[in-house]
């Protein structure tokens, strides 16, 4: 892998375990399924430093559904240095008659949704600010677009 590349990962989070599943920035880069991990801060502490051993100089961005295990990831991975967004389940596109489900194509599809070039919204909190709006375009790094709390 190029120095100063990205990898776009994608987890679908479970209140036990975490699905993962990574891509990086090429054009003819195939998503990769790279198993299961527990939900707890050690295990994605590891896949970290995993990542960053591994992919040494990328730039990190991990996604994942909002559900269940609220914003602890989000300020685990943020509190690690890494780029973290939340995306709501209703903004993941879904092709109709896609009835299968299962944690692995979840967690492929969240990595390829953030690689992805059509604009896409992602929620991202914040504490200094009520809401960060993540807009993806066309093959650039996200841009961020904030409100800022009102602390009259």
């Amino acid at each position: 892998m190029t120095k100063h590349s990205i990898l776009f990962i994608g987890l679908d989070t479970h209140k036990d375990y975490t699905e993962i599943a990574y891509i990086n920035e090429g054009r003819t880069s195939q998503a990769m399924h790279l198993g299961k991990i527990a939900t707890n801060k050690q295990a994605f502490t590891k896949l970290v430093r995993q990542f960053q051993s591994k992919h040494p100089g990328s730039t990190l961005y991990f996604v994942y559904e909002a559900g269940p295990c609220g914003y602890w990831i989000y300020r685990h991975l943020c509190k690690l240095g890494q780029d973290c967004f939340i995306v709501a389940p209703s903004l993941i596109p879904k092709k109709p008659g896609n009835r299968v489900k299962t944690d692995k194509r979840d967690a492929i599809m969240l990595a390829k949704l953030l690689k992805m070039e059509m604009p896409t919204l992602f929620l991202s909190p914040n504490l200094k600010t009520k809401l960060s709006v993540i807009y993806l375009d066309a093959g650039k790094v996200p841009c961020m677009i904030s409100t800022m709390l009102n602390t009259d």
